[in-house]
């Protein structure tokens, strides 16, 4: 693969990306949650959100799950992990 292919595939998959967060965005807000960034990491979305009744649900429903992404001494950080669309 040339290095400028590799470039293109990757422009688009951030297009995707991009667009992909407007989707995701506008679904939220419909629903109540506030949005507090939106980052890519590797091509793949993550949005920070305030804490919402809608996690609940979803974390009922197996929809989401907690994963620890810190720890110090009074213990683990967690963060609610929803996929959408892979």
């Amino acid at each position: 693969m040339s290095v400028h292919h590799k470039a293109a595939s990757t422009n688009t998959h951030l297009i995707a990306a991009m667009t992909q967060a407007g989707a995701v965005i506008h679904y939220l807000t419909i629903r109540g949650v506030s949005v507090k960034s939106v980052i890519l990491h590797n091509c793949k979305l993550v949005i920070r959100i305030e804490h919402h009744p809608l996690c609940e649900q979803l974390l009922k429903q197996g929809q989401a799950d907690y994963i620890t992404v810190g720890k110090n001494a009074q213990g683990g950080f967690k963060q609610g992990a929803f996929m959408k669309g892979g």
